[in-house]
């Protein structure tokens, strides 16, 4: 089995993955896999980001470049390109030896869920609230997609809205995308239209204004 262990800080990750590494479990910490494999691409580091995010001794200053790929989303996209792949790597690595071993696995990361490896996982521990049980593969943005297809909907036809994690396959894949104010901040980057929360009555709001009033132009009103 391999499950996912996900959340913000402080939510309870390393606790959870401490207690299954003690029942034999190989548990992977995604974060420090990303300070090795940024270690590991210095030399495609220094040559996007300049010595502004070098040490004098030659290594990665990875608070120098938090600094500067933080401010940037071209340099963050920039710096996902050239570590994620080293990471996904020595995931796979250290998945094919807990197999041969035969030992169960998790992954235990902060932004797991941003990543393809969500997406391997059999059980997600999102928060100390939630216990998620997905079949590999399956997500929200992928069973939309199933249903728009059989109604014969484009995507720029359909609006999707969320407020946690797992709404965040389903939003990059609709044409109008709604996050709840209250939701995950990575939600409201992809979103076209951030609603207030349930409290507000926002969502029914966007709603009655943009699809019942039929606000939104032509056949992609439909949704």
């Amino acid at each position: 089995m391999l499950i996912g262990l996900t959340g913000g800080y402080c939510a309870g990750k390393n606790v959870v993955a401490g207690i299954l590494e003690r029942r034999g479990w190989a548990c992977l910490d995604l974060d420090a896999l990303g300070h090795e494999a940024i270690d590991l691409a210095r030399d495609a580091v220094a040559a996007r980001f300049g010595a502004a995010a070098m040490r004098p001794d030659g290594s990665v200053d990875r608070k120098a470049v938090a600094r500067i790929v933080f401010a940037d989303p071209v340099a963050l996209a920039d710096q996902e390109a050239i570590v994620h792949p080293i990471v996904y790597g020595m995931v796979e690595e250290r998945l094919a030896a807990a197999r041969e071993s035969g030992r169960d696995a998790c992954l235990n990361g902060a932004l797991l869920y941003r990543t393809p490896l969500a997406g391997r996982c059999e059980l997600m521990i999102t928060s100390d609230e939630y216990l998620e049980f997905i079949p590999p593969g399956a997500d929200k943005g992928h069973a939309l997609a199933d249903l728009a297809g059989r109604l014969g909907l484009r995507p720029a036809q359909v609006a999707a809205a969320g407020d946690g994690w797992n709404d965040l396959g389903m939003l990059r894949w609709a044409g109008t995308r709604i996050a709840v104010a209250s939701g995950r901040e990575d939600l409201k980057a992809v979103a076209t239209a951030v609603v207030p929360g349930p409290e507000q009555d926002g969502l029914a709001a966007w709603i009655e204004a943009q699809l019942l009033s039929g606000s939104l132009a032509g056949e992609d009103a439909r949704g």
